[in-house]
């Protein structure tokens, strides 16, 4: 857990956002191959607290 949601959102590494969009990628072509819908990528952050804040569509940029 980091310090601040800030900080761990600073830890999601660019292996991590394509290892993501390719399982993403994957799961896509196996199961929903064909249908029409849009997707999104959202980031689950955890503090030192234990407190979660999800930004949605936080890979959006990469």
């Amino acid at each position: 857990r980091a310090r601040t949601h800030d900080i761990a959102a600073s830890r999601i590494s660019l292996q991590q956002i394509a290892r993501i969009n390719q399982s993403a990628e994957i799961f896509v072509d196996e199961h929903l191959s064909g249908q029409n819908f849009e997707m999104r990528l959202d980031a689950s952050l955890v503090d030192q607290k234990g407190e979660i804040q999800i930004i949605p569509d936080a890979l959006a940029d990469f």
